[in-house]
């Protein structure tokens, strides 16, 4: 390799200072004068022994702008621009490189599968911001006839429950002889609500039982259905017992309906709606045109007609004493959100 310019003026520096010609070079440095003109134009690659003389014969450092030595390295995470990579090196950042695509790969979804591979879609959908009430995303219904647990299903956070009592039972009549005729009330419906939860637990439910029609008597309230301490529906009211009537005393007469429900209570949550209907049309007979006008509870909603009242009882002359009709059972219905 030739000298460069810096080389060339360090040593005719080091010949100025040791006092010696060009020709006395090869007893002070151990290098022939052939040697030394050969190495200067770049024709012999001869490495230098002198100590003094080495400097001045190692080429220099190889940079962007300029040809020199270049220094290797093993390293992959280097950004040094002096230092060159080693095939080692570039051998390691492949592996490395494919293990991640490979891991990537195994990983993405897969268009085709429409996200039914997703491992955790619950967690997808909260990331989302989709588990939020605002969005209204509905996840099942439980419907409670009998009493038991009500246990939320996975990922409900929110219900909305539906509850009404019992309904009561319509008044028994007595026995009837000639002429004579007998009518009861109706019974009353079960106390209806509807009603938001911020939260779902598991929670112990209560369904309030029908009232029983009883024989000469008024007909028994119905039950009160519980959604835990939450949510209470009382049961509805019993009719008085029905009147007979007869026909040298009385032209026509009313029987009587009992008043509404008490009303629902709802603790730890937001009451959307109640109902507690009664009826409103008088039960009626006229023993002059032999008719009777029957009294009936209103619907329920709730399906099955649960938490109904009992029908009004009419008997004609010459018939046994009756029973009231008993009332039907309450129901709960718990909607499920996320």
């Amino acid at each position: 390799m030739a000298f460069t310019i810096e080389q060339e003026q360090a040593l005719l520096a080091l010949l100025n200072e040791k006092k010696i010609t060009l020709s006395e070079l090869p007893a002070a440095t151990e290098l022939a004068v052939d040697d030394l003109m050969l190495i200067r134009q770049g024709i012999l690659d001869k490495s230098v022994n002198n100590d003094v003389l080495k400097a001045y014969f190692t080429p220099p450092e190889s940079s962007l702008i300029e040809s020199g030595i270049v220094k290797l390295s093993n390293a992959i995470n280097s950004d040094d621009e002096y230092i060159a990579a080693t095939s080692k090196a570039v051998k390691s950042a492949h592996n490395i490189a494919l293990n991640a695509s490979q891991s990537v790969a195994e990983q993405a979804l897969s268009k085709s599968a429409n996200l039914s591979d997703v491992a955790d879609k619950e967690q997808v959908l909260k990331n989302l911001g989709l588990l939020e009430w605002q969005f209204g995303r509905f996840l099942n219904i439980q419907i409670f006839n009998e009493s038991g647990i009500y246990i939320p299903t996975k990922g409900t956070t929110k219900i909305i429950v539906e509850a009404i009592g019992g309904g009561g039972a319509s008044g028994g009549v007595g026995a009837t002889g000639v002429g004579q005729l007998s009518i009861s009330g109706c019974g009353t419906n079960g106390a209806y609500a509807k009603a938001l939860f911020d939260y779902a637990s598991t929670t112990e439910i209560t369904i309030g039982v029908g009232g029983a029609g009883v024989l000469n008597s008024q007909g028994e309230n119905g039950g009160t259905t519980y959604f835990g301490s939450n949510l209470i529906c009382p049961g509805g009211r019993g009719a008085p017992m029905g009147r007979v009537l007869s026909p040298e005393n009385q032209f026509g007469a009313t029987a009587t309906n009992p008043h509404e429900a008490p009303q629902p209570t709802v603790k730890d949550g937001t009451m959307i709606m109640t109902m507690t209907p009664s009826t409103t049309v008088t039960c009626a007979i006229s023993l002059g045109y032999g008719a009777a006008m029957l009294c009936y509870p209103p619907f329920t909603h709730m399906g099955g007609n649960k938490g109904a009242a009992g029908n009004s009882v009419y008997m004609l002359q010459n018939s046994s004493a009756q029973a009231g009709v008993s009332g039907k059972p309450g129901r709960v219905i718990v909607w499920e959100y996320a």
